[in-house]
């Protein structure tokens, strides 16, 4: 009850947070270990990751080959970190001037837990197939040129973390009912419009961070 309570106190005050939360770290998986003790080199990379990741780079204008090496595991590369099985889980490139469209191959990393393109230069909507990853905990995309809905949101019921921030955002926000481990959600600065759902509260009752401010919406509405 007393998280509902923050929840609501946070929708009321001028629909926006005062805090912001950092991207919530996830904890690194333990190398695995031959019998005499020494690390095993990682395996290579499944064809299914490794054809969405070149997917990802080709929709890239300004990507630097050098920071993937296609003679090296994938899970060596630059923003990638695999689990102990050799999938991706993180995909992390931040900050590094990136033009491009997002490619809905991005769907086919179905272990990928952390997705982190912030402050680069997409365009573009963001991919529908994004909801297939069902074990995404942590999303930011803010500070880049994306546009369209984000409807996919409610199906990532693994969901943490979602900034998508200083965008352009648009349409309506998506229903927060399966997402019942959101902590931080952050839509500021967009075109987005419409009702705010205060029925978030109760849906998600450990969020600590709402930030809904620079958006055309409209008033608050329990639609549950």
């Amino acid at each position: 009850m007393f998280g509902i309570l923050i929840c609501w106190a946070l929708l009321f005050g001028e629909f926006v947070a005062v805090g912001y939360a950092e991207i919530p770290p996830l904890a690194a998986p333990a190398p695995q270990l031959a019998g005499d003790g020494n690390v095993v080199n990682q395996a290579q990379c499944a064809a299914q990751d490794l054809n969405a990741l070149q997917a990802f780079k080709d929709e890239v204008s300004n990507f630097d080959q050098s920071l993937w090496k296609w003679n090296e595991s994938c899970c060596s590369w630059e923003g990638v970190t695999c689990g102990e099985n050799s999938r991706p889980r993180v995909l992390s490139l931040p900050s590094m001037a990136l033009r491009g469209r997002i490619s809905p191959w991005l769907g086919n990393l179905t272990a990928l837990q952390v997705l982190n393109l912030s402050d680069n230069k997409f365009y573009g909507f963001i991919p529908g197939e994004i909801s297939k990853l069902m074990n995404l905990e942590v999303v930011d995309l803010s500070m880049n040129n994306l546009s369209g809905p984000i409807s996919f949101v409610a199906d990532l019921q693994q969901l943490r973390f979602f900034n998508a921030s200083s965008n352009l955002l648009e349409g309506l926000l998506p229903t927060f009912r399966n997402l019942i481990s959101l902590e931080d959600f952050s839509v500021k600065n967009n075109s987005l419009e419409g009702p705010i759902d205060f029925g978030i509260c109760l849906h998600a009752p450990n969020v600590s961070t709402l930030e809904f401010s620079m958006n055309t919406f409209t008033e608050l509405i329990e639609m549950g």
